[in-house]
């Protein structure tokens, strides 16, 4: 496969704003992506050390009310499931880090 990735060695990713994950079914796929799976955890235990009883996963899975209800929480999960899906976009695209590339 030939490399046509930008030669300039940068990339952007843009992700959507806080309203990217409104729906359920959006937040359903989201929570299928392996990376994002890892970053949830991650951000679970450190969420754990100041709200024991919260769980971050559930939240995400709740009803598009729920989930809109509180804007920080939502930002949270918004913030982490976009880190997931950079984690996901950069393991997929390894050869923009080739050393073929100047």
């Amino acid at each position: 496969m030939k490399n046509t990735a930008n030669t300039t060695g940068k990339t952007a990713y843009i992700f959507s704003g806080i309203d990217g994950l409104d729906k359920l079914e959006d937040r359903q796929l989201m929570l299928s992506i392996p990376q994002i799976k890892i970053r949830i955890d991650q951000a679970q235990k450190v969420l754990s050390r100041i709200a024991p009883d919260f769980n971050l996963t559930d939240y995400i899975l709740s009803s598009d009310e729920n989930f809109k209800k509180v804007f920080s929480l939502q930002s949270i999960a918004v913030s982490v499931v976009q880190i997931g899906l950079f984690d996901f976009f950069t393991k997929g695209f390894d050869f923009f880090r080739s050393s073929q590339i100047s």
